[in-house]
């Protein structure tokens, strides 16, 4: 009778264990070092400014060593409550992780008309989209 009940609880705990699974964000932090608008896309696409690229330095991203990182946060929308992501600011936060590319320099077409604009990417990887839940150490 006891191995029977041993048994059941062995399955129950068992049972119980979190399923290994992907996380859809990965925590990060580090120090917030430079902003840019993403004003194009490649190949030459003009764009509003709906991103602002956000370039880390001490970047902890699952890593016990810092690294560089960038990451794009919606230029509306400020990131956690009352705190704003700016250059200077320490963050503390999760990041959606998603590829994408973000032109940096847009120069518009000269009255020349083969020359259609050039969109001058990123060339860094960025990492993915900065969460609502990040705080930074500057309040508004």
């Amino acid at each position: 009778m006891k191995k029977l009940i041993l048994g059941i609880l062995l399955l129950f705990f068992i049972a119980a264990l979190p399923a290994p699974s992907h996380a859809q964000f990965v925590r990060f932090g580090g120090l917030d070092v430079m902003e840019w608008p993403c004003i194009c896309e490649p190949p030459n696409i003009p764009i509003p400014p709906l991103y602002t690229m956000h370039v880390f330095v001490s970047f902890f991203n699952n890593s016990p060593i810092p690294l560089m990182g960038s990451l794009l946060g919606l230029t509306a929308q400020p990131v956690g409550p009352l705190y704003q992501l700016v250059p200077g600011a320490w963050a503390l936060g999760s990041y959606t992780p998603a590829p994408a590319i973000c032109g940096i320099i847009y120069i518009p077409p000269t009255p020349v008309p083969p020359f259609p604009g050039l969109c001058i990417p990123w060339t860094a990887p960025i990492y993915g989209f900065v969460n609502p839940d990040t705080g930074t150490s500057i309040p508004i």
